[in-house]
């Protein structure tokens, strides 16, 4: 590979392709990232509320990639702060999962059992329990169970920490570089993608671009869809919530500032980042349901993102074809995984052996058998 083409082309700059960029550059690669928009991480990643909740019941690949996931975390923040400066807002407070409802408290035991089996030290928690831990929380409250190891993150902070940190590293992002296609060689290897009529050559390209990454050309087969997310952001009495909670029809956070993050909506809308008036007040609703001190408080700020869902369960982490890697289809998942996403990838490329076995998180998975022997496909 020339000395002016990078070892590895990161075509998408969220929290996976920044922090594959960052593992990579951090290992000596010559890395650069292209980027659709004028900044990096604005679309699903920077929309994101930031929980790191393991609640992964199996102890599959997906289960390895969600508890070595949340493990980095604490080494990943310390990291970012020593190298940029940058508190990314990681907080491991634990986290509630509540029942308001008589359906939701007859499915919180079996749940609960399953994170035991897993030794995630969950516990279950009386309608009193509850609210000695979070007063806030409403007498309707039925039940709970808490996740000691859950934790926050503040998706913005992390997002700006692992693009200072790459090229601190001395990767080189371009923002504004919507990718085309992808660039082949006469026997169907992948040598780079071109973006705006500009041709980017690498040794090894990583298709990273979330719910966008099925729309390139260039023979790429990756069955991932748009799925919008609506989120609010609401003022709220100062320290009413400490941990992380997970109620019907919405999920809460208190950030550092007090104001208060609420969401999610589930919609498939395709490419609509647009929020409406009927999800935003779902959410509010929601809240207010598991806090009514919050009946009185104001909605600050709505927005959306477009969460990329895979066909099934499993993000898509391969090798798709010679010099060509994918890692996105992460759907709600992404800021939890990026850690043990961009551990993978990297190992797998610069080793040629992967930490997990990666035929689950084939797009073509259905079709493959357990074979491990390719390259990338080894695992230790």
């Amino acid at each position: 590979m020339s000395a002016s083409h990078p070892d590895a082309l990161i075509v998408g700059g969220g929290v996976i392709g920044l922090g594959i960029a960052s593992e990579l550059a951090r290992r000596g690669a010559r890395v650069r990232v292209l980027e659709r928009n004028a900044a990096v991480g604005c679309e699903a990643s920077w929309a994101a509320a930031g929980f790191l909740h393991q609640r992964v019941t199996t102890q599959d690949a997906y289960g390895w990639l969600s508890r070595e996931g949340l493990a980095r975390y604490p080494a990943w923040a310390d990291d970012l702060l020593e190298r940029t400066g940058i508190d990314i807002g990681f907080r491991p407070r634990g986290g509630l999962e509540l029942a308001f409802s008589p359906e939701k408290r007859a499915s919180l035991p079996r749940f609960l059992l399953m994170q035991q089996r897993r030794g995630l030290g969950a516990r279950w928690l009386e309608p009193s329990e509850v609210r000695d831990m979070e007063p806030a929380v409403s007498e309707s409250v039925l039940g709970g169970v808490f996740f000691p190891h859950d934790a926050q993150v503040r998706p913005p902070r992390l997002l700006r920490a692992l693009n200072e940190a790459a090229r601190g590293l001395g990767a080189e992002v371009v923002t504004n570089a919507p990718v085309d296609g992808i660039l082949s060689s006469p026997d169907g290897s992948v040598v780079g993608a071109a973006a705006g009529g500009v041709e980017h050559q690498a040794g090894t390209t990583v298709l990273t671009a979330g719910c966008w990454s099925g729309q390139i050309d260039g023979g790429v087969r990756l069955p991932v869809r748009p799925v919008r997310g609506q989120m609010l952001r609401m003022s709220a009495p100062d320290g009413l919530l400490s941990r992380t909670v997970n109620a019907d029809g919405a999920y809460v956070v208190q950030r550092d500032d007090g104001t208060l993050i609420v969401g999610s909506t589930q919609e498939e809308v395709g490419f609509d980042k647009s929020t409406t008036e009927d999800g935003i007040e779902s959410l509010r609703i929601g809240a207010i349901r598991a806090f009514p001190a919050l009946a009185d408080e104001r909605v600050l700020q709505t927005w959306a993102g477009l969460r990329p869902a895979p066909a099934r369960r499993f993000p898509y982490i391969a090798e798709l074809r010679p010099g060509l890697w994918v890692a996105t289809g992460h759907f709600r998942t992404g800021i939890l995984l990026a850690p043990s996403t961009a551990h993978v990838v990297a190992t797998a490329i610069l080793d040629g052996v992967s930490p997990v076995n990666l035929d689950d998180f084939h797009p073509d998975r259905d079709a493959r058998s357990v074979r491990g022997q390719s390259k990338g496909e080894r695992h230790a």
